[in-house]
């Protein structure tokens, strides 16, 4: 009898250690232009991205309420893409080699109202939200995907899941 219950003791143990794999972390979403900042805008920065080798580019943004147009440049001046969000997201040229939709979503995440970030968790529950002054990271099933740091000067944002980080200062 003693050695039935070991045998089931150690059984149930054993099952609470494993745990369903999760699912895969979605692709970070675009927020409807609706929940953005409020009033017209035309923000340029300077971004630097990091994944192993720095890559500097010059964004051009402006948001009007009806649309997010956007600009990116090389250090030069040079047009690299250009690009427009309404309900879709367009570009030019048509298949740029940077992740325009990424890169949206990431200056979104920045840029957004704490509340609008609230959609996240709402679209799936596997999305969590840490919200703090200077502070912001969004966690699938508890592992961080991006967080955010920001000051006055500049916002540093790192891309977790895919190895990367984004140094963004105003210019």
């Amino acid at each position: 009898m003693t050695r039935w219950l070991c045998l089931i003791v150690v059984l149930m143990l054993g099952g609470c250690a494993l745990q369903p794999p999760q699912p895969p972390v979605p692709e970070l979403q675009l927020l409807p232009l609706s929940t953005g900042p409020v009033g017209e805008q035309l923000i340029k920065q300077k971004v630097t991205l990091d994944k192993g080798r720095a890559f500097r580019f010059i964004s051009v943004l402006r948001l009007d309420g009806e649309a997010l147009q956007g600009a990116v440049l090389l250090p030069t001046g040079q047009t690299l893409l250009t690009y427009r969000y309404t309900d879709r997201l367009q570009t030019k040229p048509s298949e740029p080699e940077l992740p325009v939709s990424e890169m949206l979503a990431l200056m979104q995440f920045a840029l957004w109202p704490d509340a609008a970030l609230a959609a996240y968790p709402q679209s799936d529950p596997g999305w969590r939200l840490e919200l703090a002054p200077g502070h912001r990271a969004l966690l699938w099933y508890d592992r961080p995907v991006v967080s955010l740091e920001h000051d006055a000067e500049r916002i540093r944002i790192e891309q977790h899941r895919k190895g990367y980080s984004l140094l963004i200062e105003d210019l």
